[in-house]
């Protein structure tokens, strides 16, 4: 999942999702994240459990530090000027 991620890589967990949805992986839609098809194409799907809730998961072979790197350097940018 994200939220596994997140804790994987040592960012925040919302931050991640604002990184995603920023580079167009996710968008927000009524109140819940969704898949864009570029997250999909990207190794984004979806998994339900039994109380037919729903969440994404990510290929391990997603390559979030490279999408992080350039986002967190942007930011840094930014707070820096």
């Amino acid at each position: 999942s994200t939220s596994e991620i997140s804790r994987n890589i040592k960012i925040n967990r919302d931050e991640l999702f604002e990184i995603l949805n920023k580079n167009k992986f996710i968008i927000r839609k009524n109140n819940r994240w969704k898949l864009t098809e570029l997250g999909i194409r990207n190794g984004g799907k979806y998994q339900k459990n039994s109380k037919n809730e729903q969440w994404i998961v990510w290929q391990s072979n997603t390559n979030f530090k490279n999408i992080i790197s350039k986002n967190m350097f942007m930011i840094d940018v930014v707070i820096s000027s």
